[in-house]
């Protein structure tokens, strides 16, 4: 699973580098939309992400994304697995983590 992960994160780099790739702007969008809700609630997480919100996110790097929601677990759970966010239940409600900054 790891040389997978860092297979991942090499494409992201790439991608980065010249602002092209779905896998990029969907994480980016998504890692963003979560570092904002944060920091509006003046937490170190996030709470109540509406998957509405996720997928305007996604709508935004890609019209055809819009029908897909079904890929905003996926992209969550990359970015978990990646070490940039972690998702927990706490006291009945989801929790969004911002562990990291970006570095793609």
């Amino acid at each position: 699973m790891y040389q997978k992960l860092e297979h991942k994160r090499q494409l992201l780099i790439e991608q980065s580098l010249n602002d092209r790739g779905n896998m990029y702007k969907y994480l980016k969008g998504l890692y963003n939309l979560y570092l904002k809700k944060s920091q509006e609630q003046g937490r170190n997480y996030a709470v109540g992400v509406k998957l509405k919100e996720e997928q305007k996110v996604l709508t935004d790097c890609d019209k055809a994304a819009y029908n897909h929601y079904t890929i905003i677990p996926y992209y969550r759970g990359l970015l978990k697995d990646l070490g940039y966010i972690s998702v927990k239940k706490v006291d009945n409600e989801w929790r969004i983590y911002i562990l990291k900054e970006l570095d793609f």
